[in-house]
């Protein structure tokens, strides 16, 4: 046998010992059939994942908030944005959220090294903290 098909035939024994090997106890509920083809011939191997969706934990009202959409908030328009949470009774505001922390420069309040980019900069923290009376 030529090493080359020894070493494919070990990794899928390898990768079939992983498989039986796994609790699938707390998988996904599916059963489905994948194929294997090593020189022509086929394998297939089944699998079964299960979820059980019944454990759920409640999630704390304090620690349920909203992204701050920065590229789309303005300081013109977060006075409403802010309306709308505590209608809705939000107190958690995760700033500058999304995409754009990644980018965020606290100092500037704009994404200089982002290519998405607003024309028009985002709310400032400024404008949060004069806007917000009842936040975290």
């Amino acid at each position: 046998m030529s090493n080359r098909k020894t070493i494919v035939i070990l990794i899928i024994f390898l990768f079939f010992i992983f498989l039986v090997s796994c609790d699938t106890s707390d998988s996904l509920n599916k059963k489905d059939k994948d194929e294997v083809v090593i020189d022509e011939e086929e394998i297939m191997i089944d699998y079964e994942l299960t979820v059980d969706a019944s454990d759920g934990v409640k999630i704390n009202s304090e620690i349920f908030g909203v992204n701050n959409d920065w590229k789309q908030i303005t300081n013109a328009s977060f006075s409403n944005f802010v309306n709308t949470l505590e209608s809705i009774n939000i107190s958690l505001i995760r700033y500058p959220g999304g995409w754009e922390s990644e980018y965020y420069d606290w100092d500037t309040n704009t994404t200089p090294d982002w290519n998405s980019k607003p024309n028009v900069a985002g709310a400032s923290v400024e404008t949060l903290k004069n806007n917000v009376s009842n936040y975290s």
